[in-house]
């Protein structure tokens, strides 16, 4: 019925049950409706794959294209309720439809995925249906504005917030949480990673991640070519700092790597300074690292 005659459009539907309510119950009944009105749906299904396939040479430039949005609407045109009414049950619609040419359903959803991740990390308990829908609905932060800066401040916020309010219950420490939260950027063809990170990556796809042991290869070499491309860009930065924030998913004991990795960047200038050549730090540059390693924990990672 909803999907049939649009008694709501996509995005109003996945507004109103990501916000309707605070219960756990409740929130967990709106996962299951989503997963099943979305994921199922081959009308959505085909309109977010194609929307995928025809954006993927214009995210690069102009938003507005009429090129694309002509295309594109046309082979998946957005019909209303009256419009559908009219042509399924023949009702006579004296009143003038105005068609839709400039907007964009898949990405009037994309706002709305924000909060329902806000929702998913709050459950208390697992939800498979969940996961399947956040799992295809979490594409479209490829063309979000700002990827990055949003998993930063959101695992920040949630991370701080658990840590000081323990009875809240809620385990931020879940991995497949953080990871589901992470590999939003893995979708961002901007983001650039370090080669070393990139390479960690290639081989997660052929590990088990319940029982990672990525982070034990991590030395000081890794720290030196991370912090050494650092410049005064926020965009480099924030990049450094998820990735950072990242490597806690991949190590077997997630705690004690979190707390060692202020400490290694601390004794990689030390050791570059009067032990080890291979991570000497010109004087001339001196400055321009330390404030590169100062802006890393100052975001106490």
């Amino acid at each position: 019925m909803i999907t049939n005659f649009s008694l709501f459009s996509y995005d109003r539907f996945l507004y109103i049950m990501t916000f309707r309510s605070f219960d756990e119950n409740d929130c967990l009944l709106s996962f299951e409706i989503l997963n099943l009105v979305l994921t199922n749906n081959m009308d959505f299904s085909s309109k977010l794959n194609d929307f995928f396939s025809c954006w993927n040479a214009h995210s690069e430039g102009d938003e507005w294209n009429p090129a694309f949005y002509g295309q594109y609407i046309q082979t998946h045109p957005e019909k209303h309720f009256f419009e559908n009414l009219k042509e399924k049950c023949n009702v006579p619609i004296n009143e003038a439809i105005l068609n839709t040419y400039y907007g964009n359903l898949m990405l009037r959803c994309l706002p709305v995925l924000g909060f329902l991740n806000s929702r998913y990390i709050e459950l208390k308990s697992q939800s498979n249906s969940a996961d399947n829908l956040l799992d295809q609905l979490n594409h479209l932060y490829k063309f979000h504005n700002n990827p990055i800066s949003y998993v930063y401040n959101t695992f920040m916020y949630y991370n701080n917030k658990f840590q000081s309010n323990n009875t809240m219950g809620i385990d931020m420490v879940n991995r497949s949480k953080k990871k589901r939260l992470f590999f939003i950027l893995t979708a961002q063809q901007s983001v650039q990673f370090s080669p070393l990170f990139s390479n960690y990556l290639s081989q997660v796809n052929i590990q088990d991640l319940n029982n990672p042991d990525i982070s034990i290869r991590i030395d000081y070499n890794y720290y030196y070519g991370l912090i050494q491309r650092l410049n005064p860009s926020c965009h480099m930065l924030y990049e450094t700092l998820c990735e950072l924030i990242s490597l806690e998913l991949f190590s077997a004991d997630p705690a004690t790597f979190t707390q060692n990795v202020s400490t290694n960047i601390i004794t990689m200038f030390f050791i570059g300074k009067f032990n080890d050549p291979q991570y000497h730090i010109d004087d001339k540059e001196f400055d321009y690292w330390l404030n590169a390693a100062g802006n890393i924990l100052v975001f106490n990672i």
